[in-house]
């Protein structure tokens, strides 16, 4: 994370977000395998806990806007024992020194949120701030015409255009804001 950190600015995490209700600082993202419905896990799980985030010290690219991290995982951006609480992992990564974290409020759809998480990074790429580039991802699920932006480069253009097809190939509409209201912007 460190290096992605200084080389890019940008880090993208894909995790299951476990949340400890007990304690929201042990809540933790898990890599790996995870418990299944019956409570069995299978394989070694990878943990990073609200804590161990909250106390780094992420370094910060000398030039641009600073440290953005994604975060591609269940409600991250909300707690879940107390709603004025404010140990968030996405509030950890603030304290660990990004300067913006897109997280989530509620559960996700997994294509519809690799399909916006696609055009926040096309927006970022493309010269917008972090809430400007969700904004404008947003707009664009909820709008009538949804071709991916000519201006992504080709493969991402055609991984777009996947995401899209299988989420209206589900039966749901890219438009409804379940699928994308839930992802917010913390930090400038």
């Amino acid at each position: 994370m460190r290096r992605a950190a200084l080389s890019h600015g940008i880090v993208d995490i894909s995790a299951h977000m476990l949340p400890d209700p007990s304690d929201s600082w042990r809540s933790h993202l898990a890599f790996g395998a995870v418990p299944g419905p019956d409570g069995t896990q299978t394989g070694d799980i990878d943990r990073l806990s609200v804590q161990t985030v909250a106390a780094q010290r992420f370094p910060v690219p000398p030039d641009g806007p600073g440290l953005c991290v994604s975060l591609a995982s269940c409600m991250n951006g909300l707690p879940r024992r107390h709603q004025d609480e404010s140990s968030t992992m996405a509030a950890a990564f603030l304290a660990g020194g990004a300067s913006s974290v897109l997280g989530s409020l509620w559960l996700v759809r997994l294509h519809a949120t690799a399909l916006v998480d696609l055009l926040f990074h096309h927006g970022l790429r493309t010269g917008h701030a972090p809430a400007d580039a969700l904004r404008q991802a947003q707009l664009w699920m909820a709008g009538p015409v949804r071709e991916p932006p000519a201006s992504m480069p080709a493969d991402v253009r055609r991984l777009a255009a996947e995401l899209l097809n299988a989420l209206t190939a589900s039966g749901h509409d890219p438009a409804d804001p379940a699928f994308w209201a839930g992802l917010v912007v913390v930090g400038r």
